[in-house]
């Protein structure tokens, strides 16, 4: 009988660590479907072969322990949407819309393609 040496399937989806580099170093700037995008331009692939999206890219950088967008500003002492909503007295819906129609004065930033952070304001 002989015995196949083959890896087992985990180990052969690894992700290069050229995709790790690049995500250590963007990871932070970009929010995961920038990412991705930025990821697939170049030509790069997932450790399964697949095209980078915004849920893969956030898989990753989790597995890898790497600062994603929202946690490097929430670093940085801005607030979530549901806070900076009860500071204004308002619904997470009614402020969003707000940013979306420009009639929010204040810094915001799109941390995550449906996820808003706000700078504090105190």
């Amino acid at each position: 009988m002989e015995v196949s040496n083959a890896l087992p399937s985990y180990k052969l989806w690894t992700t290069t660590d050229e995709v790790i580099d690049f995500l250590r170093k963007e990871g932070s700037e970009y929010t995961s479907k920038e990412l991705a995008e930025q990821l697939n331009a170049k030509g790069l692939r997932s450790g399964k072969g697949c095209l980078f999206d915004s849920r893969i890219v956030q898989r990753i950088m989790k597995d890898y322990g790497i600062q994603n967008k929202r946690e490097k500003y929430l670093s940085l002492g801005y607030i979530p949407t549901k806070e900076k909503a009860e500071q204004l007295g308002i619904s997470t819906g009614s402020l969003v819309k707000r940013v979306r129609k420009g009639m929010y004065c204040g810094e915001v930033i799109w941390a995550n393609d449906k996820d808003l952070i706000f700078k504090s304001e105190g």
